[in-house]
């Protein structure tokens, strides 16, 4: 056990013990200060100094207004004097005078208030807890250096409220320090926190220790009081609660295809993604690194395209490094993708194998998951029709699994369904701030028993809480993604009139803001929560959308994925991020991926 955890697991081991009982919050403060001129000597430090290293930090703890320790009984008294007088016989009389030690009672049973015992209590079997444990607690904390001082935390707070709400998913705290090598010998449940473990933190409680000051760390290390449960469950508070959410779950995308809820979106690996170098893992090894921790996460599903320049060839060398992690282990999902008058109007049967060929090769995979064909103008070049058909030959050589669709508005969806090729799938842009699919396309696509794969969900990052009462000409576009959704929030805000910095128009920045704020209050609701998860949730929510696709630059946001799909919004949260939309200054009226095309918003 590390030094940094003997106090912790002293107070906590007599929080778990019923009935434990001490005759007075002060009398620990007494024996502090008695025991601190006490004369006695050791080969460390003066014994009177490790006393009152030991019991000036279980004083703070005990008068901290939070704690839920009251008073113990003479017995465990007299044994934690005991255990300290057998190392420091002068300091046993201060020890004994300051925890008002009397007789104890020889019987080994342990009683409650109203005189019913706990033994042979099933229901108290789990609180039984040994009292010598406790007083070895004490002792082994003799030796705790004084800098490292424990003070009660929030999730501590939360535990003494009787009428505290229950959490649906389980709570940690994590030190400031960022290490949590701890044991928790106390089991789960309710921590104390070394605020001030960094080395600054402790230079500074030890020459504060020097000068004849106080251990305990200044008043702004001390987080405020809780005066209320709702208090804690603001995603906004400076606490370090934690909340674990679950892997990301999966979900059926067709007969015989399983995606996982939140699938990752790789055009950030285009090379068109670096943005601040500071945050950037969009190549090399840490593409690797990233791609391996979101699988842990449970997000198992790869989008990218043949088009996403070094995408497709990056997630090969993951694959490659991590065996595990392919399929069918994974799903990977790729796009045919032909975007140029001349790519569109030469396409051959040939040149289609060829490219998906290609794709197998820079995945590393025998076969393809799913291919979705990517087509810049379907109504002016028609050969799009034809490809289809030239991939369901692939799909029975075994080349490719399942044919997809990407941008494809309802009229040119309607026909592929028609056809008979079999597709499952259509990629639409939706988020909070792009709602074109549900004017005519989430209709379409229930009629035909086509899913929806939905990507924009944040807007490119710009639906995140950095962004919220940030000036627009302070946000910086740098990547492709921010350019791209920048250039959509600007029309929703009226067209693209009226310039300004950033994401669009002052109009425009202002409604922005309006939904950030409207996803930070439902994230209020909704402990463990961001504008970022409630902003994917919310897409989730929509029909026929089976999966929402995020791009990432780093995998610093996993748990906001994770909350997304563990969040349910209720009718209030859906009413909240509704009525925000209707203050949009310039509502579309088209179907999806008109605007992109040269046609109406």
């Amino acid at each position: 056990m590390l030094p940094s955890t003997f106090l912790a697991s002293s107070v906590q081991s007599m929080e778990r013990v019923p009935n434990m009982q001490f005759g007075g919050r002060a009398n620990l403060g007494a024996a502090a200060t008695s025991c601190r001129h006490a004369p006695c000597s050791s080969s460390r430090w003066p014994t009177s100094r490790r006393l009152h290293t030991t019991l000036a930090p279980l004083k703070e703890v005990v008068n901290h207004p939070r704690s839920r320790l009251a008073s113990a009984s003479s017995e465990d008294g007299a044994n934690i004097a005991a255990t300290m007088g057998q190392q420091h016989p002068s300091c046993q009389a201060s020890v004994s005078k300051a925890l008002d030690i009397s007789a104890a009672p020889a019987s080994g049973n342990t009683s409650s208030d109203n005189g019913s015992s706990t033994e042979g209590n099933p229901d108290n079997a789990s609180h039984n807890y040994s009292r010598r444990a406790v007083t070895l607690s004490f002792t082994s904390a003799l030796a705790a250096p004084p800098f490292l001082l424990l003070q009660s935390s929030s999730s501590t707070a939360l535990a003494a409220e009787p009428n505290s709400d229950p959490q649906p998913f389980n709570t940690i705290t994590a030190s400031s320090s960022g290490n949590n090598n701890s044991n928790n010998s106390a089991g789960s449940g309710s921590r104390f926190k070394a605020k001030s473990t960094s080395p600054a933190g402790q230079e500074r409680l030890l020459n504060n220790h020097h000068k004849g000051g106080s251990l305990s760390p200044a008043s702004g290390d001390l987080p405020p009081p809780s005066s209320s449960t709702s208090s804690s469950k603001s995603n906004n508070s400076s606490s370090s609660r934690r909340v674990i959410w679950p892997p990301v779950p999966q979900v059926q995308l067709a007969p015989g295809l399983r995606v996982s809820k939140v699938v990752r979106g790789c055009w950030q690996l285009s090379g068109r993604h670096h943005g601040d170098a500071a945050t950037d893992r969009t190549s090399g090894s840490d593409v690797s690194a990233d791609l391996a921790a979101f699988h842990r996460a449970g997000v198992t599903t790869l989008d990218t395209a043949d088009s996403y320049g070094p995408s497709e060839t990056l997630i090969g060398q993951y694959l490659r490094l991590n065996p595990a992690h392919a399929p069918p282990q994974a799903v990977l999902a790729t796009k045919l993708s032909y975007v140029g008058a001349e790519e569109m109007a030469g396409v051959n049967r040939t040149l289609v194998e060829y490219a998906v060929r290609g794709s197998l090769a820079r995945l590393g995979v025998r076969q393809l998951d799913l291919v979705q064909l990517q087509w810049a103008d379907p109504r002016v070049h028609r050969r799009w029709r034809d490809v289809l058909g030239w991939l369901a030959d692939l799909r029975e050589a075994g080349l490719i699994r399942h044919i997809g669709l990407s941008n494809f508005n309802v009229p040119d969806m309607t026909w592929a369904a028609e056809s008979g090729v079999g597709v499952v799938s259509n990629q639409v842009q939706l988020s909070l701030i792009d709602r074109r699919p549900q004017l005519y396309m989430q209709q379409a696509a229930a009629s035909y028993g086509i899913k929806l794969l939905a990507y924009g969900t944040l807007a490119g990052g710009l639906l995140a809480d950095k962004y919220y009462n940030v000036p627009a000409n302070r946000v910086r576009l740098d990547t492709a993604s921010k350019q791209k959704y920048g250039l959509v929030l600007r029309e929703a805000a009226g067209g693209g009139r009226g310039g300004g910095g950033g994401g669009g128009s002052s109009s425009g920045w202002s409604w922005f803001q309006e939904v950030l704020e409207a996803c930070r209050q439902v994230a209020g609701r909704h402990p463990g929560t961001s504008a970022s998860s409630v902003a994917i949730a919310w897409v989730l929510h929509q029909p026929q959308v089976s999966a929402a696709i995020v791009g990432a630059r780093n995998a610093r946001h996993i748990r906001d994925l994770q909350a997304a799909c563990a969040l349910k919004l209720d009718d209030t949260d859906l009413l909240d991020l509704d009525a925000v939309w209707e203050g949009v200054p310039n509502p579309p009226t088209s179907d999806v991926y008109a605007w992109e095309r040269g046609g109406m918003w």
